[in-house]
């Protein structure tokens, strides 16, 4: 058979610096299958409303899982967008649901539904049988006939916090590319964080970088990593040497340029002339003192 679905998926891509970029294409799978993923190319857009025909006349009877991805036009992917589909031409319903926690099925749940068509997912985890760390929470629904659906997996981060404990943020650290800080304390008598400092980037290379924050409470929990990038732009400072500063009329003095940062420079020679060159000369035909200076 061959199904029509509205999909109305709004997707926006920014950059950190501010430019809006464009999608230029978007791809999807059925039930997890990312290796038969099907990509397709449409006109730069800002933001999408996808409309699209298709073909499901491979898939069994019942629910199945789709799951789309939009793509920029600089290569990078949007978080991934699941939607569920019934294929068939009964007018079955959803009965109820089976989810387990990581891939513990022996100790799946099951929820009874009112029948329906359309489901709303509420899960009420017991937290506290849960580490610290990323944990998936993974579901499937049953039909009226009792067929099973695909099972979809949701990530999720628990921090250890549960509503009786009164955490606040004490302390944080960052991570430049790979080099962490010492862990520094926070005045902040909240569980929320506006956090802002200077860093001396004095020893950090000119080009691109990444920096990573984690934060602390006073409980001793971590937080996960938050991650930006940044660009970290040339201070040129000039400066230079003369090993020789005494010479003959019509011998030739060096310049070395001990300039900071500098990807262009400009010298004047006191004598008329000018050099682009990183380590400048120039010959002197008259007697006298010559002020050079370097740009």
């Amino acid at each position: 058979m061959k199904a029509k679905f509205l999909f109305i998926i709004t997707m926006l891509f920014w950059l950190s610096s501010g430019a809006q970029t464009q999608i230029d294409k978007y791809a999807y799978w059925i039930d997890g299958e990312v290796s038969a993923k099907v990509i397709v190319d449409i006109a730069n857009t800002s933001v999408l409303e996808l409309q699209t025909s298709l073909d499901l006349s491979g898939l069994e009877d019942g629910l199945h899982t789709i799951q789309f991805v939009f793509i920029d036009d600089s290569g990078r992917s949007s978080p991934v967008v699941t939607d569920w589909i019934y294929t068939g031409t009964s007018d079955n319903e959803i009965m109820g649901l089976e989810y387990w926690v990581d891939d513990d099925v022996n100790f799946s749940q099951y929820q009874q539904l009112s029948p329906s068509n359309e489901v709303l997912v509420d899960l009420d985890l017991d937290v506290s049988l849960y580490t610290l760390g990323m944990h998936n929470v993974k579901v499937r629904f049953k039909d009226n006939a009792g067929q099973w659906s695909a099972v979809q997996s949701f990530p999720f981060f628990f921090n250890g916090m549960t509503t009786s404990m009164a955490h606040v943020v004490s302390e944080y650290r960052y991570r430049i590319d790979t080099v962490w800080s010492n862990w520094m304390p926070l005045n902040n008598s909240g569980y929320t964080v506006d956090h802002s400092q200077d860093i001396d980037m004095s020893n950090i290379p000119v080009g691109p970088h990444r920096i990573s924050y984690m934060f602390k409470t006073n409980l001793e929990v971590i937080s996960p990593l938050t991650t930006d990038t940044f660009y970290r732009a040339g201070v040129p400072v000039a400066g230079f040497t003369v090993p020789v500063p005494k010479v003959c009329v019509g011998n030739t003095v060096f310049f070395v340029n001990m300039s900071q940062e500098a990807d262009s420079m400009i010298w004047d020679l006191g004598n008329g002339q000018t050099s682009d060159l990183y380590d400048a000369y120039a010959v002197y035909n008259a007697p006298g003192f010559y002020d050079v200076t370097l740009w």
